[in-house]
């Protein structure tokens, strides 16, 4: 993690309306509690949104909790011995 790089992120993104969507979520999970929060506020666009946050701050972290667990997941895939395999996304 780059201290310099986050806040240069930071600043850049001082006036979009990136802060006030972060102000949003944490209200709403402090509202109902960050389980709840997970099983009825998270759909698959603001997981999308938490990722490219992720992404533009913490690229490392996203490198390593998203993209190599995907690559972690088409190998098994690739891997799974069987005439047939389904496989459920989302």
């Amino acid at each position: 993690m780059n201290i310099p790089h986050y806040l240069f992120k930071r600043f850049v993104y001082r006036d979009t309306v990136w802060p006030e969507e972060v102000y949003s979520n944490w209200h709403k999970m402090n509202l109902v509690g960050p389980a709840a929060f997970t099983e009825k506020c998270l759909d698959a666009n603001m997981m999308n949104w938490f990722i490219q946050s992720c992404d533009l701050f913490f690229p490392r972290l996203k490198e390593i909790f998203v993209d190599e667990r995907d690559i972690d997941l088409f190998k098994a895939i690739d891997n799974a011995k069987g005439d047939r395999i389904v496989v459920v996304v989302n």
